[in-house]
């Protein structure tokens, strides 16, 4: 009965440790968009967002832009500023205290993508 018991136990922590770690395994994603500067009260933003051109779906939801984060070289996005852009990272997450849990992408790869630039008349 108590090995039983013990094998139970630790089937049942396998299972959760396999588990959490699949919650923290991030989604890989490629996007192409115009890239622009963004701003928000308390520094609670990465400083760049993407318009994307087809709608993404990113946790279940359907969304048009999201904050992009460049850590390895962040100068590197001033290039890119209103341009039109293919980007390839992987989907994190972030905690604020006035905004909560909010996606960004953290960008691995990124070029510019010729085409019509959406702000321009």
């Amino acid at each position: 009965m108590r090995i039983a018991r013990a094998s139970m136990v630790l089937i049942l922590a396998l299972c959760c440790v396999g588990l959490h770690a699949d919650e923290n395994d991030p989604q890989k994603i490629t996007m192409v968009g115009t890239l622009h500067r963004a701003m928000a009260i308390g520094a609670e933003s990465t400083g760049w967002m993407m318009q994307v051109d087809s709608e993404t779906i990113i946790d279940g939801k359907p969304i048009s832009s999201i904050e992009v984060s460049d850590t390895r070289k962040p100068k590197q996005l001033e290039g890119f500023e209103n341009k039109r852009v293919k980007i390839a990272g992987k989907v994190v997450y972030r905690h604020g205290v006035e905004t909560g849990t909010q996606a960004y992408v953290e960008i691995t790869t990124i070029k510019a993508v010729p085409g019509l630039n959406r702000d321009k008349p």
